[in-house]
């Protein structure tokens, strides 16, 4: 739309025929309008070349244009898995978008990484990451997700033993056990 100033009389706009054409540009360089242009201002020209009313001359005065930073969100599906002796990270990913920087950490105020911290032991952890795009046309987006690795259960069985009833022989407590469900070559 445009904004008209400086009539007088009461007059208004009504009195004024023919449509004003624009011109967009960053500095002297004319930039075509998309979805795709980048972040930043950009002026707003009326070409009032098109204008004429019986007691008006028509000067135009630049607009302007802002192109804000769109949002993204980062997401992750974290690692929910039984102890298996081995480092397990996380992936997390921008959907729909490709070329952002994602990077990871063991705390939200910490130091950022390309790579996901890894944890072995079982135990839940949480893992930070934040997307930023290089080129600036999008927010950062941050967001956490949890490892975690549960414990594996271990069989613990008692050794068998005989005796003969009547027998004197004491049993001990400890007599033998064997277990069964240790993972990666654990005992």
């Amino acid at each position: 739309g445009v904004t008209y100033a400086g009539f007088v009389n009461s007059e208004t706009s009504s009195v004024v025929s023919g449509t004003v054409g624009y011109g967009y540009f960053d500095g002297a360089t004319a930039v075509t309008i998309s979805n795709t242009l980048p972040v930043k201002t950009y002026d707003i020209t009326p070409d009032v070349s098109g204008l004429s009313a019986t007691n008006y001359t028509f000067v135009p005065a630049n607009g302007t244009l802002t192109v804000g930073q769109a949002t993204m969100e980062v997401t992750s599906d974290g690692y929910d898995e039984l102890y298996d002796g081995a480092a397990h990270g996380l992936e997390a990913e921008v959907t729909g978008l490709t070329g952002m920087t994602i990077t990871y950490s063991d705390s939200a105020t910490g130091t950022f990484s390309a790579t996901s911290p890894e944890y072995t032991d079982a135990g839940t952890y949480t893992v930070y990451f934040k997307a930023v795009d290089p080129d600036g046309n999008y927010s950062d987006a941050t967001g956490s997700a949890q490892i975690i690795i549960r414990k594996v259960e271990v069989t613990v069985t008692a050794d068998d033993r005989s005796m003969t009833y009547g027998d004197t022989t004491t049993l001990t407590p400890a007599e033998g056990v064997t277990y069964a469900g240790f993972v990666n070559s654990e005992t």
